[in-house]
């Protein structure tokens, strides 16, 4: 089975070593973002700005509003009730952290706003699983994965970290279309 968004990554790394420093865009906040400099962005920028691909940013949501990021958000949910809905408001960031990981992703590019994403091209998927204090349930993260990237999430044995806390092991299949 072919999986595009797997492919994107592996000829973006690829492209990462291969040639010269980013250049400017029109984002104001593009001359700090160090990392897209450091993976050649632009050049990978050449081959692929991530079309056809959807990023599901499973999170505290993402700014509905924001300038840019509206226009590339397919789908909205809410899924901190257990499970997901749908709807005006669904899914919108009420913390800020899914938006700054939406931001990194795929904000539109080269618009004179904000930032550069390292997909401009590519759809997102705002998946709200964290609130407002980007707290959360683990079922509710099980349930926004499963729910709504088409995967079946199965939680794993309760295990604990070196320090002693509790750790969820988890384990993602993809499901066939």
């Amino acid at each position: 089975m072919k999986r595009p968004a797997l492919a994107f990554l592996t000829a973006f790394i690829a492209l990462a070593g291969v040639v010269s420093p980013a250049s400017a865009t029109t984002d104001p906040g593009r001359a700090q973002q160090w990392a897209l400099t450091k993976i050649h962005a632009d050049q990978a920028w050449t081959k692929t700005k991530g079309a056809g691909i959807t990023i599901a940013i499973v999170d505290t949501g993402i700014d509905l509003t924001h300038p840019d990021l509206k226009s590339k958000v397919a789908s909205h949910y809410d899924c901190t009730s257990g499970s997901c809905v749908t709807g005006s408001g669904a899914g919108n960031d009420d913390n800020g952290h899914g938006s700054h990981v939406a931001g990194i992703a795929a904000a539109v590019t080269g618009n004179g706003v904000g930032i550069a994403g390292v997909a401009p091209s590519a759809r997102l998927m705002a998946v709200k699983v964290l609130d407002s204090q980007g707290s959360g349930r683990c079922s509710d993260i099980v349930t926004g994965i499963s729910e709504r990237c088409r995967v079946r999430v199965r939680a794993g044995r309760r295990r604990r970290d070196r320090s002693g806390e509790p750790k969820l092991e988890v384990r993602v299949q993809q499901q066939r279309a």
